[in-house]
């Protein structure tokens, strides 16, 4: 939040710019998978995300975009800090688990990886799934089974 809101002068006089936050899915479950701390955490980044689009969209300086989820910067020149107004796009992807070496400290720290889980999204497909999801121009970016997360969300809620 704090590296992101540092940002926001920066971006002003760029044509092109975007914060893209990296979240979880579990940031959608209500009860822990992996701890109550890491989900909550999540949560709170998946909502901080909404709330910045949100900003954006009511300081008339953003649309719909193309797939729905989120909003995108209509005149990127314009920036007002009072109002926090972020230039350009704010993104967040939520990943499932995705192939990593960054369970070394568990009993078996090969438990992320797609020999032993078929849900796991290897680095090159999360990175081509993620590159095709941007380029396409969502804003909410959830993979693999994540998307079903969004989108039961997204139904019983709305966009938050």
């Amino acid at each position: 939040m704090h590296l992101a809101l540092s940002l926001l002068e920066h971006f002003k006089g760029k044509p092109k710019a975007a914060i893209i936050n990296v979240s979880s899915i579990l940031g959608f479950v209500p009860f822990s998978v992996i701890n109550l701390v890491y989900n909550g955490t999540k949560a709170w980044l998946h909502f901080w995300s909404v709330n910045l689009r949100t900003q954006i969209a009511w300081a008339g300086l953003a649309e719909k975009t193309k797939a729905g989820r989120g909003t995108r910067s209509t005149n990127p020149s314009i920036y007002t800090p009072s109002r926090f107004v972020a230039q350009g796009r704010e993104e967040c992807i939520k990943p499932i688990s995705v192939e990593t070496h960054l369970h070394r400290e568990r009993e078996d720290p090969d438990d992320n990886k797609k020999r032993n889980n078929s849900n796991v999204m290897s680095i090159e497909e999360f990175m081509d799934e993620v590159s095709r999801k941007l380029e396409s121009g969502e804003e909410m970016v959830a993979l693999g089974m994540a998307s079903g997360f969004v989108d039961k969300s997204y139904a019983a809620y709305g966009e938050t």
